[in-house]
């Protein structure tokens, strides 16, 4: 395995966006069960079809650019200002772009 690698995140489209976890090849320095990132570059408009199910792992969304709402079943919060953050377990959620976003998700653990 080699000691250095590189890429860019938003290239991460095998994976739904995900470009470090559980799920990478062994042999990638990506590859780990402590947690998993994703990059998501959202356009304005933007929903899920169906809410993400409630996983027992803990999950922060970081806004890196773009203004957001992330929706849970008794609260919503708007993600506005570069650096804006929401962390969650164990809840069901979903999400609608105000204006066209760039996020990063980090969640762990990766199982």
């Amino acid at each position: 395995m080699s000691s250095i690698e590189k890429g860019n995140a938003a290239n991460a489209e095998d994976f739904g966006g995900w470009f470090m976890g559980h799920f990478l090849p062994e042999d990638s320095l990506m590859s780990t069960s402590g947690l998993e990132v994703k990059w998501s570059q959202l356009k304005k408009g933007e929903t899920r079809d169906e809410w993400a199910p409630v996983i027992d792992r803990k999950t922060v969304a970081v806004l890196i650019r773009g203004h957001l709402i992330v929706e849970f079943p008794n609260e919503e919060v708007e993600l506005r200002s570069e650096g804006d953050y929401v962390i969650w377990k164990d809840v069901s959620h979903n999400f609608r772009t105000i204006e066209d976003s760039v996020v990063l998700t980090i969640r762990w653990p990766s199982i």
